[in-house]
């Protein structure tokens, strides 16, 4: 199943369109509906993440909810915690292959990943992962290595459910 760029996009942007008020609201259907996710990148802002960033994160987890529950009701049960540490040690060990000073190798490592997780999966929540770590210059905090691997293993849950799914 591909998920278009549109639907993403009118996801984001009613998450985005919340007011404070209605954000704290979707943090607590958030903290039911995917807990064990959402508990996870509140850790950050815990961990010393400012506000406008940990922020971001969490629009991203719940524009993939939205999109989720708009697709199919099995892409938006909830993420367990087995689920989610196999996606972080894919995460982990995709990052560990590349370090390298081989440009070549890093190269094709990024190429191989590029085959294999983006273009046969949903490229549109990959776009959306990279777009959150390059938005709010969370690239450039202390924590920034953590978070880039949970959101690489957020959006792989989902791609990967999205991938095996049929609409609802």
């Amino acid at each position: 199943m591909k998920v278009s760029t549109t639907q993403f996009a009118q996801f984001l942007a009613r998450q985005k369109a919340l007011t404070d008020a209605e954000w704290l609201q979707r943090c607590d259907e958030l903290a039911i509906q995917q807990r064990v996710l959402f508990l996870e990148l509140v850790t950050f802002n815990r961990d010393g993440l400012p506000d406008r960033q940990s922020r971001s994160l969490i629009d991203f987890l719940s524009a993939l909810q939205f999109l989720s529950r708009a697709i199919s009701k099995s892409a938006a049960d909830p993420v367990e915690s087995p689920e989610f540490q196999a996606a972080i040690k894919r995460a982990m060990q995709y990052f560990h292959a590349l370090t390298t000073d081989d440009k070549a190798h890093f190269a094709r490592m990024v190429q191989a990943w590029h085959d294999s997780t983006v273009s046969r999966s949903e490229p549109v929540i990959w776009a959306g992962c990279i777009e959150t770590l390059r938005q709010s210059g969370i690239l450039e905090h202390p924590l920034g290595k953590d978070i880039v691997v949970t959101l690489y293993a957020i959006a792989d849950v989902f791609s990967r459910r999205f991938a095996y799914i049929s609409p609802d």
